[in-house]
């Protein structure tokens, strides 16, 4: 299936059967076998093959993420993978570094993807961390927009990013409050497809309010989510809390109603996220300053909301002086296999929270890495941007 006839006798001969040795390999990491490729030419093919690496994807989605820290250092852009986060001590996994502009880059992932993407000077640029293969995207309508608003999907179906920026327009000139319009373009990324054939794509509907800009978009159910920018209060209806939902497939907009038992004034501090394939939304609560209510959607169909549990962030064990509540906000990445603590994101640092005991333990990494780190889960994949530069970026920074 994986070999023609002669590489499949070569390797039956000198090792193992062709099908044991398709199964050992299809469970190891991106950057083994990578250099397995030298092993010999059968293995090479083997594991360049279509098949194999569809194998290996089915595989990896099954199995727990590695954990994506990035920050920007003296004009490079660093990325360390990590073992899981539930072992202790988390191991380093595989390092590389891309050559950057901008002082600070807010990098983005999504749930299940191997791709990471982010904006630097204007320009949007997309990663495979487990390869080092780096594409830069070809400007968009919102390249001359101030601050245009980025997310970043992916489809297990179609094995297909989705990339999404929405940014103020009107008759040509920006525009800072009520009299706006936002438009949206998404541009799709396909395994090993010609770089030359990416194009970004005018999306016909308009988003309907301003977004956030710095809280990164949850992906759920094909669709990207955002809360809504509190500098335009103005402009919204009092009440519920607000998101606006982009599905990528459609590319319809809506807006969704948040929790109900969550007020107007506590959403201006809020965040949502993918928690275990459900939509989650985190705000302050009114009665208690540094307590912040965590709701999942598991019905989303009818968008009805659960109020699971409270973070007490008066408990964290904190190193400086958190000046605005919204120092405070605590962001949810993943939960534990029994669903008695969750990995929550404060300040450029990570902490397992103990929902029972209202406890947080501190994730110390092996690498010390500066204040201004990004915290992303990250899937392990062969997934091909077509440039042919994989593994450069390990060796050669200015790529």
């Amino acid at each position: 299936m994986f070999a023609d006839k002669k590489d499949q006798r070569k390797t039956t001969t000198n090792c193992l059967p062709n099908d044991i040795v398709v199964d050992i390999l299809s469970r190891l990491h991106v950057k083994t076998l990578s250099r397995f490729k030298c092993v010999s030419k059968s293995w090479c093919n083997l594991i360049s093959n279509p098949d194999f690496i569809n194998l290996r994807r089915g595989r990896t989605h099954g199995q727990k993420p590695l954990q994506l820290v990035s920050y920007s250092d003296k004009s490079l852009l660093q990325m360390t993978c990590y073992s899981y986060l539930n072992k202790e001590p988390p191991s380093v996994h595989n390092e590389c570094h891309f050559k950057v502009d901008s002082e600070i880059v807010n990098v983005h992932s999504s749930p299940k993807g191997s791709l990471a993407c982010y904006r630097d000077n204007g320009v949007v640029h997309v990663c495979n961390p487990s390869t080092g293969e780096r594409l830069t995207l070809p400007k968009g309508s919102a390249v001359n927009a101030r601050q245009p608003i980025l997310g970043f999907a992916y489809l297990p179906l179609t094995n297909e990013y989705k990339v999404v920026q929405l940014f103020f327009v009107q008759g040509g000139r920006e525009v800072l409050f009520s009299d706006f319009e936002i438009q949206c373009e998404i541009l799709t990324l396909t395994h090993n497809a010609n770089p030359e054939s990416h194009s970004w794509k005018l999306v016909n509907g308009k988003c309907p309010y301003p977004v956030h800009e710095w809280n990164h978009p949850a992906f759920v159910n094909e669709t990207l989510h955002w809360t809504l920018n509190p500098v335009y209060v103005s402009l919204y209806e009092r009440g519920c809390p607000l998101i606006v939902s982009f599905n990528v497939r459609t590319e319809d907009f809506r807006v969704i109603t948040g929790p109900e038992s969550c007020s107007w004034s506590d959403s201006c501090n809020s965040c949502v996220a993918e928690l275990k394939g459900s939509l989650a939304f985190v705000a302050s609560c009114s009665y208690e300053r540094f307590w912040f209510g965590v709701w999942v959607m598991k019905d989303y169909s009818h968008h009805l909301w659960t109020k699971e549990f409270t973070i007490n962030m008066k408990r964290i064990d904190y190193f400086g002086d958190f000046n605005y509540l919204h120092d405070f906000l605590p962001i949810p990445k993943d939960m534990s296999d029994e669903d008695s603590k969750i990995l929550i994101e404060c300040r450029h640092k990570q902490y397992w929270y103990n929902i029972e005991s209202q406890s947080f333990t501190r994730v110390v990494l092996p690498i010390k890495h500066n204040k201004e780190c990004k915290f992303n889960l990250h899937w392990d994949s062969f997934f091909s941007l077509g440039n042919n530069r994989s593994l450069a970026a390990y060796f050669d920074p200015t790529l």
